[in-house]
């Protein structure tokens, strides 16, 4: 289980209404019904009692219900972490961060870092917040330069703790999970076209940024898993992967959240496989000393 999963639980739990508690967790329904699901696919049992006209927690959901406060209280201990990482110093705090394009596409980490950084600035009014858009390419060597102290990267290893960097000195958190989708334009589904994903693959080229090798090794691996083989065309940059793909050039995969946020006229298709996820990651340099950059880091995992 995941904190974030919890979290999700908890909020359908107290409002019994999936659109209320999307709303207050500043994410699509889809994408909480989707938390929901996988919690109750890990526990193996259903926690909500479903219907058209209501929602009920199921005995497994009620016993659950009942450890919630301690996770609550979690998370007020590292937002008071927070504050106090801020307030112990009362001479100005720089904080530079580094946002990756893939991280900044998702609503839902971009959402819970803006109440962090707000939080932490009505505790300190002399702290200074930088942000930077900076390629995944260029994060590792500026954190290791000092040049930013936190760097914020979408990831396509499943599990973080595992991801090589080129130092030593850099540490990765991982704080968002999310299922990676097939994208694509509405124009090239129809009552005549295939709406399946080797189907598509077959027709259409699958757009992949030149600029990160992460994310095409990790396609190939998921392709590998399907045993397809994807016919590539390379674009700049994900805009522009996005861009050809609504003019039905192509297709793009991406992860739930981010194609829900950022794509109109577009239809998601899951891949249903272990290895199509990617994970949303700070990342900072072990010598990096402000204790705000761990405060941040636990206030997102909670």
């Amino acid at each position: 289980m995941e904190f974030w999963q919890l979290k999700c639980f908890s909020a359908v739990a107290r409002s019994l209404n999936f659109s209320r508690a999307a709303e207050t967790l500043y994410i699509s329904q889809s994408a909480l019904s989707q938390q929901i699901q996988s919690l109750e696919q890990e526990l193996g049992t259903p926690l909500f009692n479903r219907s058209k006209r209501s929602v009920s927690l199921t005995p497994a959901g009620t016993a659950l219900q009942r450890h919630i406060p301690g996770i609550d209280s979690a998370l007020l201990q590292a937002e008071s972490a927070v504050r106090a990482a801020c307030a112990q110093s009362g001479q100005a705090v720089q904080l530079t961060l580094g946002i990756d394009e893939g991280f900044s596409d998702c609503r839902v980490i971009q959402g819970r870092l803006s109440d962090i950084l707000i939080d932490l600035q009505m505790a300190n009014a002399r702290l200074q917040v930088k942000i930077r858009d900076i390629p995944y390419a260029h994060l590792e060597r500026l954190l290791i330069t000092g040049d930013i102290d936190m760097g914020f990267a979408l990831m396509p290893e499943k599990d973080s703790s595992h991801i090589k960097f080129h130092s030593k000195k850099l540490v990765s958190t991982a704080v968002y999970r999310d299922d990676l989708q097939l994208i694509v334009a509405d124009r090239l589904l129809g009552p005549d076209r295939p709406a399946d994903i080797r189907a598509l693959l077959d027709l259409y080229p699958l757009l992949v940024p030149k600029s990160d090798e992460r994310i095409l090794t990790h396609i190939l691996r998921i392709m590998s898993s399907l045993d397809i083989t994807p016919r590539l065309e390379y674009v700049e940059t994900q805009l522009e992967s996005r861009l050809v793909a609504e003019a039905g050039m192509g297709l793009i995969l991406g992860p739930l959240n981010t194609a829900l946020a950022s794509v109109n006229n577009m239809t998601c298709i899951p891949f249903n496989v272990p290895e199509a996820n990617m994970e949303y990651c700070a990342l900072y340099s072990t010598e990096n000393e402000k204790e705000i950059i761990r405060a941040i880091c636990a206030a997102l995992v909670h």
